[in-house]
C-alpha cells in the first residue's frame, strides 16, 4: 500500500507546505524538480526563496494573475496556484500556455496595428464624400455612404478595443494612481450620459453612500469601466439606471451600475467577461450586437487596481454589475511613486535619495492641523519640482529625492527640517520644543528595493515604522 508521502510525490503538480513562521515544511517530487532544488534542501527554507520580494497571500494567492516563482538558479517561471490553505499550495508551471497566450496576443495586437492605417484612409474618404467635396451626392449615394461610414465607425471601435485590452494584458498600459474622489468622477459619467439617458426615457441617477472614503485608482480608467458598464445599461434598461457606491470590507468600496432591464440567465453570467463573448440576449433588444470586449476590457482594469468585477442578476430582474477598488492609502501611494522614480533612477543611471523625517511633541500641533499647513508649505517654498513629500503618518514626512547624492540630501533634509521646526514654533498650540528626527538611505546603494528603503530610513531615525495609513 502506498504511503501518504508516495501519493504526495506521485502528484503531477507542485505541493508546498508551509508552517506558521513561514519556511517550507515538506515539497513533492514535482516542486522540487520544478524549482530545480532537491527536496531536502527546500524544507526548512523561507517561503521567500520561490518568491522573492513578490506579494504572496498564500491564503489568497488567486488574485494574483502574474505570479512567478523563482527556481535554485534564480531563473523565474510563471505558476498557477491551484489550491492554497491551512499552509498547503499547490502550483504548476504555465510557462507553456503562457508563451502560446502572448504569441496569439501578439498577432492580434499586430494585426489590429496595421488596420489603423488603412481604417484612417477610408475613413478620410467616406468624410469627403459626405461633405461634398467630390462634388454633390444623390440620394442613393448618400444613403451608401452613411451606412459605408456607420460600419467604418463600428470597425474603428473593435480595433480600438483590440488595441486597448491587448496593452492592458501586457502590463504596456501606464496606470497613474492617485487619490481620487469617485463620488466626483460618478458625477462626471452621469452628466456624460444624461441626454443619452433622456432621449431613451430613462432616469439616470446616483446613490452614494455619504462621506465615502477616497479610493487609490486611476481615474481616467475608473470612467473607462464605468462609460462600459453605463452603455450596456443604457441598451438593456427599462425605465431606470442607478450608479451606487458603499464601503465594502476590507478596505475597498464597491460601485455598482444597476438597471431594471432583462437581466443575464445564471448559465451565461460566467461566460460575461470573457474576450469576444457576445450572449444571446432575450428577446426585446433587436438589432444589438456588440465587440464582446467592453466587460472583458473593464475586468482587466479593475483586475489591475486589485479589484474585483461581477454581475448579480436573474433573468427578468434586471442586472447589477459591481466591481471594487481599494480605498486611498497614503503609504501605497508612496511606495508607487518611489517605484516609479527607482525605475527613473535606473534609466537614467543617477542617484536617488529618500528622506524620512520624524516629529515628537505634536500632541498638540497634529489637532490643529499645523503639520499640514506646514507640508503644502513646504511643497511651495522649498523643494524642487522633481521632489516628492508625503505625509507618512500623521507625524512622519517623506521626501523622495531624485538625481540627489548624499550631500545633497543631507543639505535639503537639514533645510525641511529647520522650515519644520520654525512652522511648530511658530504655532501658539505646539506646546513643548518640537523634537525631529531624520534618515536618509540612496538608492541602489543602501537597498534595491522599495520597501526595505523605507524600513532603512525608518530605522535611521531611530524610531518604528508606524500605521501605513495614519489612522
Amino acid at each position: 500500500m502506498n504511503s501518504p508521502k508516495d501519493i504526495l510525490d506521485h502528484m503531477g503538480t507542485g505541493l508546498l507546505t508551509v508552517n506558521p513562521e513561514g519556511k517550507i515544511a515538506f515539497a513533492n517530487v514535482c516542486a522540487s524538480r520544478l524549482l530545480g532544488w532537491k527536496t531536502n534542501e527546500l524544507v526548512g527554507k523561507p517561503l521567500s526563496v520561490v518568491v522573492k520580494d513578490q506579494f504572496f497571500d498564500a491564503a489568497n494567492p488567486f488574485r494574483r494573475e502574474d505570479l512567478l516563482f523563482f527556481r535554485k538558479n534564480n531563473e523565474s517561471f510563471p505558476v498557477e496556484c491551484i489550491h492554497a490553505g491551512g499552509g498547503v499550495i499547490t502550483f504548476q508551471d504555465i510557462s507553456e500556455r503562457k508563451r502560446v497566450e502572448d504569441q496569439k496576443d501578439e498577432f492580434i495586437s499586430n494585426l489590429s496595428h496595421e488596420l489603423r492605417s488603412p481604417l484612417t484612409i477610408i475613413k478620410g474618404a467616406i468624410w469627403n464624400l459626405k461633405d461634398g467635396i467630390m462634388g454633390k451626392l444623390t440620394e442613393k449615394q448618400a444613403k451608401l455612404v452613411e451606412t459605408t461610414s456607420r460600419h467604418i465607425d463600428k470597425l474603428s471601435r473593435l480595433v480600438e478595443e483590440v488595441l486597448e485590452i491587448s496593452r492592458l494584458q501586457s502590463g504596456k498600459v501606464q496606470i497613474t494612481r492617485r487619490r481620487v474622489n469617485i463620488a466626483h468622477v460618478i458625477e462626471a459619467t452621469i452628466g456624460d450620459y444624461h441626454m443619452a439617458a433622456k432621449e431613451k426615457y430613462i432616469g439616470l441617477k446616483a446613490d452614494v453612500a455619504p462621506e465615502l472614503p477616497p479610493v487609490y485608482a486611476d481615474s481616467d480608467m475608473v470612467e473607462q469601466v464605468l462609460h462600459n458598464l453605463l452603455n450596456n445599461a443604457l441598451r438593456f434598461a427599462k425605465s431606470s439606471i442607478v450608479i451606487t457606491a458603499r464601503p465594502a470590507d476590507n478596505g475597498f468600496v464597491r460601485i455598482g451600475v444597476v438597471d431594471d432591464g432583462l437581466g443575464v440567465a445564471k448559465e451565461d453570467q460566467p461566460r460575461l467577461f470573457s474576450k469576444f463573448e457576445q450572449l444571446q440576449r432575450p428577446q426585446g433588444v433587436p438589432g444589438y450586437k456588440g465587440t464582446g470586449l467592453g466587460l472583458a476590457i473593464s475586468k482587466e482594469i479593475v483586475s489591475h487596481h486589485q479589484g474585483n468585477i461581477w454581475v448579480e442578476s436573474d433573468l427578468g430582474k434586471g442586472a447589477a454589475f459591481y466591481f471594487t477598488l481599494p480605498e486611498y492609502d497614503p503609504a501605497a501611494d508612496f511606495r508607487f511613486m518611489l517605484h516609479g522614480a527607482m525605475k527613473e533612477a535606473d534609466r537614467r543611471r543617477v542617484p536617488l535619495a529618500l528622506a524620512v523625517l520624524s516629529i515628537d511633541n505634536l500632541r498638540s500641533a497634529k489637532g490643529n492641523g499645523v503639520l499640514h499647513k506646514i507640508g503644502e508649505a513646504l511643497k511651495e517654498k522649498m523643494l524642487r519640482k522633481k521632489d516628492m513629500l508625503f505625509r507618512y503618518t500623521l507625524k512622519d514626512f517623506a521626501l523622495i529625492l531624485p538625481d540627489t547624492p548624499l550631500d545633497g540630501a543631507n543639505i535639503i533634509s537639514g533645510r525641511v527640517e529647520q522650515f519644520i521646526r520654525a512652522g511648530l514654533q511658530e504655532s501658539p498650540q505646539s506646546g513643548k520644543e518640537p523634537v525631529i528626527r531624520s534618515g536618509i538611505v540612496l538608492y541602489p546603494n543602501d537597498a534595491t528595493s522599495a520597501e526595505r528603503l523605507i524600513e532603512i530610513a525608518f530605522e535611521r531615525t531611530n524610531g518604528k515604522i508606524q500605521n501605513f495609513g495614519g489612522r
